[in-house]
């Protein structure tokens, strides 16, 4: 019988290593702009990864085929076992962690077989045909120049990140729930960066923030929080008065910037090291100190704030594409479509960069379950 306390899908997983299957699906994800270089099939729990490039129109295009073992009956879940509480398919789910898995953009095609178990007297041995599900491909090509995230177009090697998913298997159900989630919105955020890349960054902040908040919150001095979350506030009480006026001010202002704080706290808690290929120009390059990307974090949180609240965009030079990877803005050379002059603090960083972080953090908290 399913355990009703765990997710399906969670409760499949576990089961991977000492049950039999009784059935097996298969998938298609269409990856368009990404070349893979793996030619093996990838197994990560009930998971089997097949990949396959092939030309279209001059660029690159992938098609990923996961197979699903069944241990369980996905037909027999109760509400309390859906993944993530809202009405999602198994295809979804792999679709967001080919997403955190591989950094590419992909999307489900649907059900392609379905598979009995080899002791089976039914069905047939190579899968019987599933059409249930139509699928158009989606007119999302990036650009094959100046992409915003240039990452996701380029070579991946499936074999490095995606078997770091294996954790999921020791998470709990919350943090599993949190992980599945998250990255159903980091891959919804990786669809829409080239149409809206506000909305991108929306997305990956809230992929961080839903994961953040199944996690214990750290001490966090109230002071520091009205620095994250209030920089200007904090620069004017600091300028105008004693440090014993800006602690009080902290005290009372310090419950409203909780969702702040531990945003930021697990970002850097997670922090992945340096990205290895980095720009020569040391004006475009962030400083990949922990105090350095705090900053950064607080002024993306607050961006954020004012795009949900006040309808006041991101600024455009922080969504524009890098040139030759820039880590931020030049703003010696960029101005905004407003033709504005931006100072250096206001534009810490660009949303390729911050996509880096935003993903890798994502996998170092799922490595972190093997040692929960």
């Amino acid at each position: 019988m399913p355990n009703s306390s765990l997710p399906w899908s969670l409760e499949n997983w576990k089961r991977a290593a000492h049950d039999d299957w009784f059935m097996m699906e298969e998938y298609q994800f269409f990856a368009p702009n990404a070349i893979l270089s793996y030619k093996n099939n990838i197994v990560v729990g009930p998971y089997t990864f097949f990949f396959n490039n092939m030309a279209k129109r001059e660029s690159a295009q992938v098609l990923i085929t996961a197979r699903v073992k069944l241990y369980i009956n996905n037909t027999s879940k109760s509400e309390k076992q859906e993944t993530l509480h809202f009405e999602t398919s198994v295809g979804d789910e792999i679709s967001g962690l080919i997403s955190i898995g591989l950094g590419i953009k992909n999307f489900c095609t649907g059900m392609s077989r379905r598979f009995h178990s080899p002791g089976s007297i039914v069905g047939d041995l190579y899968g019987e045909p599933c059409f249930s599900e139509a699928f158009v491909p989606p007119r999302l090509a990036v650009p094959e120049h100046f992409p915003i995230l240039p990452d996701i177009t380029g070579s991946v090697y499936p074999d490095k990140e995606l078997c770091d998913l294996e954790n999921l298997a020791m998470a709990s159900p919350e943090r599993y729930r949190a992980f599945i989630r998250a990255s159903c919105l980091y891959k919804d955020a990786l669809e829409m960066v080239e149409h809206d890349p506000n909305l991108s960054w929306i997305l990956m902040v809230s992929a961080l923030e839903t994961a953040a908040a199944t996690e214990d919150e750290s001490e966090v001095l109230p002071t520091q929080q009205l620095k994250d979350g209030f920089p200007n506030l904090f620069d004017v009480l600091q300028d105008s008065t004693d440090s014993a006026i800006t602690e009080r001010a902290a005290l009372i202002v310090a419950p409203t910037l909780k969702a702040t704080a531990r945003f930021i706290d697990f970002c850097l808690r997670n922090l992945p090291a340096e990205p290895s290929s980095r720009p020569k120009n040391e004006a475009v390059r962030i400083c990949w100190e922990p105090e350095s990307i705090r900053k950064c974090l607080s002024t993306i949180y607050n961006y954020r704030s004012k795009y949900l609240h006040a309808g006041q965009r991101f600024p455009s030079l922080m969504s524009k594409p890098p040139f030759k990877y820039e880590e931020r803005p030049c703003i010696e050379r960029e101005k905004d479509y407003l033709n504005r002059e931006w100072k250096r603090k206001e534009v810490p960083i660009n949303l390729h960069t911050f996509n880096y972080i935003a993903r890798h953090v994502l996998l170092n908290w799922c490595r972190s379950f093997q040692t929960a």
